[in-house]
């Protein structure tokens, strides 16, 4: 392999390196959003949405409209991570909420 051939190998593995990190800070921050709006939560992913729900502490199982309901009611102070364990066990927990379409 000669000096060219080797300069932009290098250069090529950097540019692969400094895009994958880039993709790593994309999907590990929260979009700027109001957390208390239904409408700007729906937007996120289960991924966004269940990173956020572990930040806090909380469990992370369950469909989106579960993951939704838990993160809105945590955003507007009705929740806390004790809480949302103990309402996460009770058998009608988030059941209105799962025949959204």
């Amino acid at each position: 392999m000669d000096k060219t051939a080797r300069k932009n190998y290098v250069q090529h593995l950097k540019f692969l390196d400094t895009k994958a990190k880039k993709r790593v800070r994309e999907r590990n921050t929260f979009p700027l959003i109001s957390w208390t709006i239904e409408r700007d939560v729906k937007a996120l992913t289960n991924k966004q949405l269940k990173m956020y729900l572990k930040q806090k502490g909380l469990k992370i199982s369950g469909n989106k409209a579960e993951l939704i309901d838990r993160v809105i009611t945590l955003a507007r102070g009705n929740l806390s991570a004790r809480g949302a364990v103990e309402d996460e066990e009770s058998p009608n927990s988030c059941e209105d909420n799962s025949n959204s379409s």
